[in-house]
């Protein structure tokens, strides 16, 4: 997506999309999720991009248009270099991307991989940077 996304009203019988611009225009790429943390009532959105980090979105007027403020790289929270980012999620008031190990060697029989330990890695203070 560049320079906007599309978002549907869910109360709507029929689903058209609205497209929403964001300024300034950036790529977003390879995005497996958005989510709006609770904590912002509905005014910024978290963008999970597998191959760069997560992409801060705000919104002042319903998300008829947005601004983009900039973008959180897997590296500056630490996670491995062997991780996609796939997700964002809310805990309590804290923020954590959610990173997925596709690369893993596949374990038999179900090929899932070797993993123990699936790390939460907080974002909270680096989506509060880029708000401010």
């Amino acid at each position: 997506m560049i320079g906007g996304f599309k978002r549907f009203d869910a109360r709507s019988s029929i689903g058209s999309p609205t497209v929403v611009p964001f300024t300034p225009n950036v790529s977003i790429e390879w995005s497996d999720a958005i989510f709006a943390p609770p904590r912002y009532h509905g005014t910024v959105l978290l963008v999970a991009e597998n191959y760069k980090g997560i992409s801060v979105m705000r919104s002042h007027d319903g998300w008829k248009t947005a601004d983009y403020m900039g973008l959180i790289t897997a590296s500056e929270v630490d996670i491995p270099s062997d991780a996609l980012t796939v997700a964002t999620v809310q805990i309590g008031q804290s923020l954590y991307a959610v990173p997925e190990f596709f690369f893993d060697a596949p374990v038999a029989p179900w090929n899932a991989g070797n993993r123990t330990q699936y790390t939460l890695y907080d974002i909270t203070a680096k989506v509060e940077t880029l708000l401010c």
